[in-house]
């Protein structure tokens, strides 16, 4: 997972954000250079838009408008990296940025797109990776637990040692617990809707300490 903040964090791309500082922590999920004047037709949400800045307008309420139309399409920031002949970025413009808190990134026009694109799609790439190798071993640990104990207490048991966490299936509906492995803070789990005909729910938690013996 690759925030706007891990991105100004490489020291090679020389990224500095000049508004919407607080947004830093938005996931970018893809990047995408558009140089058109409107750019929210053309991508994502989750993608991080690179421009040259020719297609911004040079008037600072249509920059205001322009920001405001493009924050709608959830993109997660914007990169821009200008030529000499684009309009520079107006005080209002930034200033929506702060309000939306949205990110506004600049960089020098020498910054290849192409680079920064790179390390934003090894990254996207590295995730689906790591997902794909925990959900394959979340899958051959339920296929031992399915052959070692014959019912759902014993199985949820399993998994939860494997994966070294606390487990519990819920009632969707009532939101009564069907079974757990121990307790936990369920409140504040990670509910995963089981598919099916059965309305249930997974709950993950961390593992908190042990509790310590009474008396």
């Amino acid at each position: 997972m690759l925030t706007v903040q891990d991105l100004i964090a490489i020291d090679t791309l020389k990224l500095r954000a000049v508004a919407g500082v607080a947004g830093t922590g938005r996931v970018i999920t893809w990047a995408h250079t558009v140089d058109l004047p409107d750019p929210w037709r053309w991508v994502s949400p989750g993608d991080l838009v690179m421009t040259t800045g020719v297609g911004l307008p040079a008037q600072a309420q249509a920059q205001v408008s322009w920001l405001e139309q493009l924050v709608q399409s959830n993109v997660s920031a914007l990169v821009v990296a200008p030529r000499d002949d684009a309009p520079g970025l107006t005080g209002a413009m930034l200033e929506a940025a702060d309000r939306l808190l949205f990110p506004v990134l600049q960089a020098s026009f020498e910054l290849a797109f192409v680079k920064l694109s790179h390390h934003v799609i090894e990254s996207v790439l590295q995730a689906q990776r790591e997902r794909f190798n925990a959900s394959e071993r979340l899958f051959q640990t339920y296929a031992e637990a399915l052959r070692k104990a014959p019912d759902m207490a014993g199985r949820l048991a399993i998994l939860a040692n494997a994966l070294d966490l606390s487990l519990a299936i819920e009632d969707a509906v009532s939101g009564a617990t069907i079974v757990a492995t121990r307790q936990a803070e369920w409140q504040a789990a990670e509910r995963i809707a089981i598919g099916g005909r059965a309305r249930a729910n997974l709950l993950m938690a961390r593992r908190g300490p042990p509790a310590r013996p009474c008396g």
